[in-house]
């Protein structure tokens, strides 16, 4: 697995962080790359999409926030000027970006292959 959080990604010590998603998933696997590149934070704060006043709320309760990047309040149309009044306030979104390895695609790609031909064999 390949993963957009890197080790240089802008997580001072110090700084609250929390996670904005929609799905366990995600926030499963954000918090366990953070929790390779920085193992003294634990047990991240999540705040699954939907309400926009629940985001709100909660963002302001951390210095950055972990977002996937087609994470439906990165639009302003959506949200209007809450990340820019985040960011404004000293707060830092990071994208996290989950793409998976070729080797595990390649994987992938023949099991489907071997399902298929087991069940409509030519």
């Amino acid at each position: 697995r390949q993963l957009g959080l890197v080790a240089g990604a802008p997580i001072e010590p110090g700084r609250t962080l929390g996670i904005v998603c929609r799905s366990n998933k995600f926030a499963n696997l954000v918090a366990e790359q953070i929790g390779i590149f920085a193992s003294h934070r634990k047990n991240i704060p999540v705040c699954f999409e939907g309400d926009l006043k629940t985001v709100r709320s909660f963002i302001k309760k951390h210095g950055a926030i972990v977002v996937a990047p087609d994470c439906a309040f990165l639009d302003p149309a959506v949200s209007g000027t809450l990340l820019d009044d985040y960011t404004s306030a000293g707060g830092v979104v990071i994208p996290f970006d989950y793409l998976i390895d070729r080797g595990s695609l390649i994987h992938i790609e023949e099991r489907i292959d071997s399902v298929i031909r087991s069940r409509w064999p030519e």
